[in-house]
């Protein structure tokens, strides 16, 4: 694990941390609790992270796990819950193992819950709010989770926040995969990171309503009613002449929300961006372009703009970076407090 261990000494306790294989690239994100588990002396220590990564993590664990008296098992019974503002109701729920605030950054923008399947609250709109609220406020955040955002198997902890995100320590002892990680650090140049996103419609959806009653209701979903294909590159368009700026991508698309979420015309989610290119792309006032359906390159620079297929991607930085991280590129607002801006650039 990237996060030191130490953290957990007391119960309850929670980190946030990643798990990397030997060439240091990310196996899983996690949640790690220590839990006072049926009022156990013994340290009981539970790790929330994508089911999709888990058998992975299990070989991880049980493989390192050679003489030590260690029961490494998982827990089908246990449920984990978010609220960005629970009652007191669910703060003193009776049968939760464990309630704390989310460890990483933006102190009090989530609070987690451990609790039985069978015990489980029942939501309330004003607290445990739906998925699609809490991915739409994660992603505005910039805060990637699970296998598909961050890469399993290939991203790097650097590039997806972990040194920002309180996920690594770096006075901790040596762990699996860090001299990758400590030896980027110590360069000190970190040119890609996982920021938010803003995916909009290169042309206004109301001109394509035309006479049809059927069309000036419907037109609109049609055009919006289809995602983006994770890892779909993102390419640099000149503003002056829709031309194609240089050869490979500035960024890839991480994760998006569900389309539809709400009736604005405007999907956000997370790219990694090339930081820089991003940037002076930005002060020259060119397009980010990605195609909706996955295409790895434009086949028409000249259809770019009037192709309902293509999005024009504008890129971020979280309110709470700091402002050495991302130059160049404008700040998000909270999006706990105010609204995503409509006209964002």
């Amino acid at each position: 694990m990237t996060n030191d261990a130490r953290c957990l000494e007391s119960k309850p306790s929670l980190v946030f941390s990643l798990f990397l294989n030997v060439k240091g690239r990310i196996i899983c994100d996690s949640l790690i609790y220590h839990v006072n588990h049926k009022n156990s002396e013994e340290p009981h220590f539970m790790i929330e992270c994508d089911s999709r990564c888990k058998p992975n993590l299990l070989k991880l664990l049980h493989f390192y796990n050679i003489r030590k008296k260690v029961s490494i098992s998982e827990e089908p019974s246990i449920q984990a819950l978010s609220s960005f503002k629970p009652s007191e109701e669910e703060l003193n729920f009776p049968y939760a193992l464990f309630v704390k605030m989310d460890p990483r950054p933006v102190r009090g923008w989530s609070w987690r819950m451990l609790a039985p399947l069978d015990a489980v609250p029942k939501p309330d709109d004003s607290s445990i709010n739906n998925e699609a609220h809490y991915k739409r406020v994660r992603y505005c955040l910039g805060l990637p989770e699970g296998a598909a955002e961050f890469k399993a198997n290939d991203g790097l902890p650097l590039e997806a926040n972990a040194d920002i995100c309180f996920g690594i320590s770096f006075n901790k002892g040596c762990y699996v995969g860090q001299e990758l990680t400590a030896r980027s650090r110590f360069v000190g140049v970190i040119r890609k990171r996982i920021a938010p996103v803003v995916f909009k419609l290169p042309v206004d959806p109301s001109s394509y309503v035309i006479i049809h009653k059927f069309i000036c209701l419907f037109s609109y979903p049609l055009l919006f009613s289809f995602s983006i294909p994770i890892e779909s590159p993102i390419y640099r368009i000149s503003s002056s002449n829709n031309t194609l700026i240089g050869n490979r991508p500035v960024g890839w698309v991480r994760g998006i929300e569900d389309p539809l979420v709400d009736s604005s015309k405007q999907q956000v989610g997370l790219a990694l961006l090339r930081m820089a290119e991003c940037a002076e792309a930005i002060s020259k006032g060119d397009h980010l372009w990605v195609d909706a359906s996955g295409a790895a390159a434009p086949v028409s620079a000249g259809s770019i703009i009037g192709s309902s297929r293509n999005r024009i991607v504008y890129p971020f930085a979280p309110f709470w970076w700091e402002d050495n991280i991302a130059v160049g590129i404008p700040r998000m607002a909270n999006p706990l407090s105010e609204a995503i801006p409509s006209s964002p650039c």
